[in-house]
């Protein structure tokens, strides 16, 4: 596992143009010109947090999706906490709570509308749920939501039986399904003070919320919608699809939703709902620009049944079917790469939960570095060097080295070790690119486009992870190269920068060029 580091979340930022000395070579014969020596300070977080919302469809044709989800969720807890691949760092506090689409009708006696906890007038309202489901070997009580520690005695194999035996909500919910709003209300007004979500969702946590659905969303801003007198909005089951004037708006919830971390980047959406089961319309959310164009995907309503549209999907193996949920895919373009949608259709729902536990290692490992490094394609090392402070004068550890000067002294006396990181070795691969996969411990640098997310990324190997509480320092130079002197490969054009008085030739996208005299 590689660990990225958090450095647009950090206290404090400091860049600034440094004098010559700071590097291991001499600035004023680099060539091209040395537009700045960045010197970025960062105070590591001393725990990864994970706190996971699970949106339930409780309608009444989720019985096999449900039993679904008990199945295959206890393995993303297993590989968030205890990983297989030992080089997966693990995350170390980890929170799921689980809440069901009903929000009721508005107050309208609708059929299966008055089974939540607040009837007709408001459903589940956005609550935690926890009574545990009968006939499945269930304890008694449970609490508010799952959580479990690195160094808790709480068992994964029991906090996975725990999951099934919460999360299976039953098929007595409404069937105006909220999924969107009901997230968006268990995370904001229940969780305030004494209400009935309080307490699970922490500031400094990644979230993640997961809607398990097989009908469109149905966030009701105007109760009108579900007026069964309303004979002018036609049929009741179809007003959800053709008369989203009277929904809430999908940019307004899921804004709301990236709004509670501060960093955009630790919040992440899952979606198991009713695309088809085609590469147009499953994956991360920048990937799925076709999706809305498919005839699968369209309102249609089913000419053997007027109150009914035609599915988007249909099981192979006779669970169910499902409909379009445009509205789902549009929050997931809205939020791009930090979304992942697939089709709840699918038999096999593995490949479904590996990609919600990418999409979750990814919140954890990834940030974006605020600035582009120049790499130089032929050693993948880029021109800096990485100085972590300890919080004491301790050794520096086995993958470090000291610094120059070896410590440095606070105001008040405190001695604090200085120690280099060194940066990996990476192999050049025959593309011109540099293997994502580091050769050495260290630290390195992806550019962007080497890995979903399009942005430049830092990353650590395990055993060189910045400690806990330490201030880890980036001193790399940044380069002005003229577009008529770039000579690199097309992922990293100026990682390969002509002289003055030289050009590129023979420029291949894959390779790079070679550089000539001018003229």
């Amino acid at each position: 596992m590689v660990r990225t580091l958090d450095i647009r979340a950090a206290l404090p930022v400091l860049a600034a143009l440094v004098a010559a000395g700071c590097m291991d070579r001499d600035l004023a014969g680099l060539e091209p010109v040395v537009e700045t020596v960045a010197v970025v300070s960062i105070v590591q977080a001393p725990t990864s947090k994970v706190d996971i919302l699970v949106v339930v469809d409780d309608s009444g044709s989720m019985a096999q999706e449900q039993a679904a989800l008990a199945e295959h969720f206890p393995t993303l807890i297993h590989e968030l906490m205890a990983p297989g691949d030992p080089s997966r760092r693990a995350v170390t506090d980890l929170r799921v709570g689980v809440i069901s689409t009903d929000l009721g009708s508005a107050g309208y006696s609708l059929s299966t509308c008055n089974n939540g906890l607040l009837g007709y007038a408001g459903g589940d309202d956005g609550c935690l749920l926890h009574e545990p489901y009968p006939g499945r070997g269930c304890r008694a009580t449970y609490p508010a939501f799952l959580e479990r520690t690195a160094e808790s005695t709480y068992t994964l194999d029991d906090m996975g039986l725990d999951f099934g035996c919460i999360a299976t909500l039953g098929t007595a919910g409404c069937g105006f399904e909220q999924q969107m709003k009901a997230a968006h209300l268990a995370l904001t007004d229940r969780a305030e003070p004494d209400a009935c979500s309080e307490g699970f969702l922490r500031p400094d946590s990644i979230l993640a919320v997961l809607w398990i659905s097989d009908e469109e969303d149905c966030s009701v801003e105007d109760p009108a919608i579900l007026d069964p007198a309303r004979a002018d909005l036609g049929h009741l089951n179809l007003r959800c699809y053709f008369h989203q004037e009277y929904l809430r708006r999908v940019d307004t919830m899921l804004d709301g939703l990236r709004a509670l971390r501060e960093d955009p980047e630790r919040f992440v959406l899952a979606m198991i709902v009713g695309v088809p089961m085609r590469a147009e319309c499953e994956g991360r959310g920048n990937g799925l620009p076709e999706c809305l164009d498919l005839e699968e995907m369209q309102y249609r309503p089913d000419p053997a049944n007027p109150g009914e549209l035609l599915p988007s999907c249909v099981n192979p193996d006779g669970w169910g079917l499902a409909y379009p949920p445009r509205r789902f895919v549009q929050g997931a373009q809205l939020i791009g790469h930090n979304a992942l949608v697939h089709s709840i259709c699918n038999s096999d729902w593995r490949p479904a939960m590996d990609g919600v536990l990418e999409l979750i290692r990814g919140a954890i490992d990834r940030v974006c570095f605020p600035r582009e490094l120049a790499l130089d394609p032929a050693t993948c090392r880029a021109e800096c060097k990485v100085v972590e402070i300890l919080d004491d004068d301790r050794p520096c550890g086995t993958t470090r080295q000291e610094a120059e000067p070896p410590t440095q002294q606070d105001p008040d006396g405190t001695l604090h070790r200085r120690c280099v990181i060194p940066q990996a070795e990476r192999a050049p691969e025959a593309d011109g690119t540099c293997g994502a996969t580091p050769l050495t411990p260290g630290w390195y640098y992806l550019p962007e486009g080497s890995e979903p997310g399009d942005c430049d990324q830092l990353r650590f190997t395990p055993d060189t992870v910045p400690e806990p509480l330490s201030r880890t320092q980036l001193e790399c130079l940044s380069y002005v190269c003229p577009a008529e002197r770039r000579c690199g490969v097309a992922s990293n054009p100026a990682g390969r920068c002509c002289a003055t008085g030289e050009t590129c030739a023979d420029l291949d996208p894959l390779l790079g060029g070679q550089c000539v005299p001018a003229g």
